[in-house]
């Protein structure tokens, strides 16, 4: 496929830059005539991208499937002159002609991003970053404002997020931060919002509500540094996912997952102390008490839900420290530790009734992974007995295996015991309680945490990884 041109020449740009005014100016210096081209050439280019873009449509891959030469030449063509266009994107003085009806330029580029090669989508993409830059539009507010309003009608955010899982993933990335600068992030949040008091009509607004709650999920995720969770926040997507979840409707299944992507990880450090800031407390606790009603369609099993809702309350305990910073007299920098009590003291409030629930959720996942580890067993035991090496590969897939069968969630449960018991007393002399009438010890917790510890992912570097890993063992000992 195409390589993909990301860095282009001084030179090149001089070539292709735009006069602004529809003509040619007499210049001022050799340097401005360097760097102004008549916006005829630039028209031409346009003209050039829409006239390539219509052969293929009439030809290429449709008439030739089979026979990847006959539309190979024409597309790397329509690629580099996409490239090259990359070149005067930065100049806010082809916003007219963009804009224009004549050319009818946004529309083409924009239909392009569906284009069967993704190496033509992703130059795209990239052009579309150049021209929405921020110090660009800065630079002719009239402009902007006019060629927002043009993105908006001609649904780019929706082009973009139709194609997000069809790009690969170093791709995809580009097409999630694009999507937040194009102010994608409020349009799905808006597109939601129309879900609070009301149930989808039908199947096709069913679908279409699903597939906005996981393009947010995509978005969310996009890779360090990751924009759009600062964007979620800003746009009051956590209030949002607090009213679905409060409503008994369909949406609430969809938010719950919206909010797990949103705590989750280092990155979701903001979104948990907001969370707790605007009493998502009293949302969540309920829920971990008593799961949404699995309805008839509705896509999501009971198992999935407790997953999610169990992913949010661990990440709150572990992104909203207990320690505040340094500086005592900031009330901001002090704020965490108050708010890491509040969370705490849930699993210690009417009579330890949320330990109850943590301990049946322990004994349900335990059940689960013993199952899965007997069948493990099994399978181990045919392969010796076949002759074959159980390598590192299948220790990784017996894991994994164990994982989807129950492990992930038990992992969640445990490491959620071991902070609780940590942080009062009485809730570690009830696990243990609890524990010795199933004729089970606290070994049978601290084994699962310890796995999970041995398992951590590089958080955000090595260094970290090592601190975080160590004082999840510091728990664990001293259980």
């Amino acid at each position: 496929m195409l390589a993909c041109q990301n860095k282009i020449s001084n030179e090149r740009r001089g070539h292709f830059a735009l006069q602004a005014g529809g003509e040619r100016e007499e210049s001022v210096g050799a340097e401005d005539d360097a760097e102004a081209v008549p916006a005829a050439k630039v028209r031409k280019k346009l003209q050039e991208i829409e006239r390539k873009k219509g052969e293929q449509e009439s030809g290429g891959r449709i008439k030739f499937p089979d026979n990847p030469e006959k539309f190979m030449q024409a597309e790397l063509e329509l690629h580099d002159e996409i490239v090259e266009m990359r070149a005067i994107a930065t100049q806010p003085e082809i916003y007219p002609l963009l804009l224009s009806s004549e050319t009818a330029a946004l529309n083409t580029i924009i239909t392009l991003i569906n284009h069967e090669n993704t190496d033509v989508s992703v130059a795209v993409i990239e052009l579309l970053q150049e021209i929405t830059d921020v110090d660009t539009l800065n630079e002719s507010s009239e402009g902007a404002k006019l060629l927002v309003e043009e993105l908006n009608e001609s649904r780019a955010i929706s082009v973009l997020v139709h194609n997000m899982d069809r790009l690969d993933e170093s791709n995809s990335r580009e097409v999630k931060r694009l999507l937040g600068e194009a102010d994608g992030i409020d349009t799905l949040l808006q597109q939601l919002s129309q879900f609070k008091r009301r149930d989808p009509n039908s199947s096709e607004d069913a679908e279409f509500m699903e597939n906005t709650f996981d393009c947010l999920c995509s978005a969310l995720m996009c890779p360090s540094p990751n924009p759009n969770r600062d964007l979620f926040l800003r746009g009051e997507g956590l209030q949002l996912m607090n009213l679905l979840l409060r409503e008994k409707k369909r949406s609430r299944f969809g938010a719950l997952k919206v909010l797990n992507y949103a705590v989750s990880g280092w990155e979701g450090v903001d979104n948990c102390v907001k969370w707790v800031d605007i009493l998502g407390l009293r949302t969540i606790f309920p829920l971990f008490m008593r799961p949404p009603s699995i309805t008839k369609g509705c896509g999501y099993t009971i198992e999935q839900c407790e997953e999610h809702i169990l992913s949010v309350i661990f990440w709150l305990i572990r992104n909203i420290k207990a320690t505040a910073a340094n500086d005592q007299n900031s009330e901001e920098n002090a704020a965490p530790s108050a708010q890491r009590t509040r969370l705490m003291s849930k699993f210690t409030e009417k009579e330890f009734e949320k330990v109850d629930r943590l301990m049946e959720l322990h004994f349900k996942y335990s059940f689960m992974v013993r199952k899965c580890d007997q069948q493990i067993d099994a399978q181990r035991r045919e392969l010796v007995e076949s002759g074959e090496e159980i390598d590192d590969d299948l220790e990784d897939e017996f894991y994994i295996q164990r994982l989807d069968s129950g492990l992930f969630t038990l992992q969640l449960i445990d490491y959620i015991i071991l902070e609780a018991a940590h942080f009062n007393k009485k809730v570690a002399e009830k696990v243990h309680t609890s524990l010795k009438l199933r004729g089970q010890n606290k070994d049978t917790i601290r084994d699962v945490v310890r796995e999970y510890a041995s398992k951590l992912g590089d958080l955000n570097g090595e260094a970290e990884r090592l601190d975080e890993q160590n004082r999840i063992l510091a728990l664990v000992d001293s259980f």
